[in-house]
């Protein structure tokens, strides 16, 4: 007995050192450097494929850096990738039954751009994959446990090929098989709007991803929403959003725009979009002030009215609907003590152009401050103050009123007449 156990064990020992040569043979292999230039001589081959080193291990799997792919899947519209280094741990004993197992992916500064319509097509090919965590590729089968990217820059093109969304030190944690994971980017831009510091669960399902709930700051105000994107027959994304207290010069000057009026903003709104966008929302300013905005200057011109140049705000708030590329506003108003201007309008989202119908109207202190032929275009009210209905059209920058130009041109001329004769 002790003697047949010792020649089993001799066995063993024998089998285990033949697989260790071969093992330790393969690893001297794949460490080559005739291995390595057999590698390198393929993927310059490969076109759209680039990657300036690799390891390649049987124990710390396979490791690309400096990897590049760009991929043409509709035309000219496609992926563009790039990523500092791509780790990928596959199991070895799985690969002798037709299975690749990967126990981890993981991205070290990937930057992706991609085109709105490739990301619908690759969405739709990957949905078995995200509901199992695994697909069939002729007689093999691909299996991933866990996706990781840290430090990541993601950037969706629309259909014109102009960036639609991006997301900046982009950190991602996805469980396949449970179709689910944890994001947070840096910065999220939408258009020229940045979301700061947001952090989402994310879960995916049947060519349906949903963020939910959303957190992050906007202005420096905090931001909660959902966010839910549909892969399947058509790409479209529904997005609720609800900021509080962000700073509205930030906000102005996040788009180019002097900051004018000052305050803190208090918004929702629910959009939806894909090939148009379409939603609506309320947002008011608490606090606010204005002080020469476009318009308003316009209006202490042509009244020669000062006090409207600058405004401390009691209520500014504005609702809006969004459809046909035309932001709509039933309800605009801003309200001071002895100021007040509301109406509604049509703001173009393509060219900015104005379509407003507002009415002013003035305290009796200040409409008794205003000439005598401004004054007789107001409409005296039942409790003494003055108001002016008029339109607006041109833009925020450049607003035109249909104010009666002829009347302020006479008070103009009669104003600087006597000063002529005050200075002789």
């Amino acid at each position: 007995m002790k003697t047949f156990l010792k020649v089993i064990l001799i066995l063993f020992l024998i089998v285990a050192g033949l697989v260790g040569v071969v093992l330790g043979t393969i690893e001297w292999y794949l460490h080559s450097d005739s291995f390595k230039a057999m590698v390198r001589k393929g993927t310059r081959d490969v076109r759209g494929f680039e990657v300036k080193d690799f390891d390649i291990s049987l124990f710390r799997g396979v490791t690309l850096k400096g990897l590049a792919i760009i991929t043409n899947m509709l035309g000219a519209q496609g992926l563009s990738f790039a990523t500092d280094s791509l780790h990928a741990q596959p199991r070895i004993l799985p690969l002798f039954h037709h299975r690749v197992e990967l126990a981890e992916i993981s991205l070290q500064k990937p930057v992706v751009t991609l085109h709105i319509g490739t990301a619908a097509v690759m969405a739709d090919n990957t949905n078995a994959f995200a509901k199992t965590g695994e697909f069939h590729r002729s007689n093999w089968q691909f299996v991933l446990d866990k996706f990781t990217v840290r430090d990541g820059c993601l950037t969706l093109l629309d259909a014109s090929n102009k960036p639609l969304t991006r997301l900046d030190g982009l950190n991602l944690d996805v469980t396949p098989p449970q179709s689910s994971g944890l994001l947070h980017a840096e910065t999220l831009r939408v258009g020229k709007l940045a979301i700061r510091q947001l952090d989402a669960p994310v879960k995916a399902a049947a060519g349906r991803m949903d963020m939910a709930p959303i957190r992050g700051t906007l202005a420096n105000g905090p931001l909660t929403g959902s966010l839910a994107v549909q892969s399947q027959k058509e790409f479209r994304w529904q997005l609720q959003v609800d900021v509080r207290d962000a700073d509205v010069p930030d906000l102005l000057r996040q788009f180019g725009l002097p900051p004018l009026l000052k305050g803190k903003l208090q918004g929702t709104a629910s959009l939806e979009g894909g090939d148009s966008l379409s939603g609506q929302g309320r947002i008011q300013i608490n606090g606010g002030t204005a002080s020469g905005i476009p318009l308003m200057s316009l209006l202490a011109t042509l009244l020669q009215t000062p006090a409207l140049r600058d405004l401390q705000l009691d209520e500014c708030r504005m609702e809006f609907t969004i459809a046909t590329n035309q932001m709509h506003t039933p309800v605009i108003r801003m309200i001071s003590q002895q100021i007040e201007l509301t109406g509604r309008g049509v703001v173009s989202l393509t060219n900015g152009s104005l379509n407003h119908d507002l009415t002013l109207v003035l305290s009796q202190e200040v409409a008794d401050r205003t000439p005598g032929l401004i004054r007789k275009l107001l409409t005296e009210q039942a409790d003494g103050r003055r108001a002016l209905s008029f339109h607006v059209s041109g833009t925020y920058d450049d607003p035109k009123v249909d104010i009666d130009e002829h009347a302020v041109k006479r008070t103009a001329e009669k104003a600087l007449n006597k000063l002529q004769k005050f200075l002789h």
